[in-house]
């Protein structure tokens, strides 16, 4: 049975130097497996969004405290934008859109001239993110003070495709053997699992299920270490012989 693991260790930076890799490895594989842990509720995903991380930079004039009754502010103007951007997001297409960070720059005795934004873009379709994105661009406009947006990075959707049928049905069979619950989820959260190409079948969260990802609380459920353990065994050892 050939079988390859891949290890990566940039997931906290968007897999960005590792992405190339993965592409390379996944397009020689007929099955992938992402070990991002399962969800709480014996989930397993067969669909995950994308995600897109911009740095939003604006500057204006340095305006002196008195000035600011005369003049609009940059701070103030970035907000209203910011907030016009976020009105972008819908439910509908699965797309959303949020600061992750702000940051103003100043010099002694002045109000901020500069403000540095971080924006995520969450969503399902490209065409979806596309369009957005032009819209957000449209949302800045030409009026105001010089600004730049820049896309940082890019994680392609994993999209619930028939290509993947197959491999979720194999694990549901293999968990039915031993009497374990899986149920097929959709998550908002983007993995290297998008980086598997249109042919290719691809499952994520197929590791031990973590509650308070990311967090100091983080911690994977035990019970779930050893229902996984069992689950992988079984699946893996169908293949013997093939």
């Amino acid at each position: 049975m050939p079988l390859g693991v891949l290890l990566y260790c940039d997931e906290g930076r968007d897999a960005a130097r590792s992405r190339r890799v993965i592409e390379q490895a996944a397009a020689r594989a007929e099955q992938v497996l992402v070990c991002r842990p399962g969800t709480v509720g014996h989930g397993i995903v067969t669909q995950r969004r994308g995600s897109r991380r911009y740095d939003l930079t604006i500057e204006g004039e340095r305006l002196s405290p008195g000035q600011v009754g005369r003049r609009r502010p940059v701070v103030r103007w970035a907000c209203e934008k910011v907030e016009a951007i976020g009105q972008l997001s819908s439910p509908r297409r699965r797309l959303s859109i949020g600061v992750i960070d702000m940051n103003t720059e100043r010099h002694a005795m002045f109000m901020p001239h500069r403000v540095e934004v971080s924006l995520m873009m969450s969503y399902l379709s490209v065409a979806h993110a596309d369009e957005t994105e032009a819209a957000m661009r449209k949302v800045l406009g030409r009026g105001g003070p010089k600004w730049s947006l820049n896309r940082l990075t890019d994680r392609p959707p994993m999209p619930d495709r028939p290509a993947n049928q197959p491999l979720a049905e194999a694990l549901e069979a293999a968990a039915a053997k031993w009497d374990i619950a899986v149920e097929r989820e959709s998550s908002a959260w983007p993995s290297v699992a998008g980086l598997v190409g249109d042919s290719t079948a691809v499952v994520c969260g197929v590791s031990p299920a973590m509650k308070d990802g990311g967090t100091p609380e983080e911690a994977v459920q035990r019970i779930s270490l050893v229902e996984r353990t069992l689950l992988l065994t079984e699946y893996l050892t169908g293949w013997i012989g093939r």
